[in-house]
């Protein structure tokens, strides 16, 4: 049995500072002028496979590090919060930046 994603929450990612509670559809369309943020959604579904299949550092890496998936950087954006619903299921965790330039999930 599969659940569809219902709701997502996305705190500090890219150039999404505050995106909460944002409902999906089984299809969904963005549309936005560019820089609105429509290629980080995505990117944010890539960071969710990634983290899935244990490759987060990679993803994180490949994207310029924490320093460039912060929104406005490490310094400015002390971690990232994600939440998604699956019907009467959730998911949240946080990410902060270490020293290296990459993430940790906060405990």
């Amino acid at each position: 049995m599969s659940a569809s994603l219902d709701k997502l929450t996305i705190k500090g990612f890219k150039s999404i500072r505050h995106l909460e509670g944002f409902e999906l559809n089984s299809l969904n369309v963005l549309v936005g002028a560019n820089g609105a943020g429509k290629s980080n959604l995505i990117a944010f579904f890539k960071m969710m496979r990634a983290l899935i299949d244990g490759n987060l550092n990679r993803f994180i890496r490949d994207n310029g590090g924490a320093s460039d998936v912060f929104y406005n950087g490490i310094k400015a954006t002390e971690k990232m919060f994600f939440e998604t619903i699956f019907g009467p299921r959730g998911f949240r965790f946080a990410l902060v930046g270490t020293p290296d330039n990459m993430c940790a999930i906060e405990d």
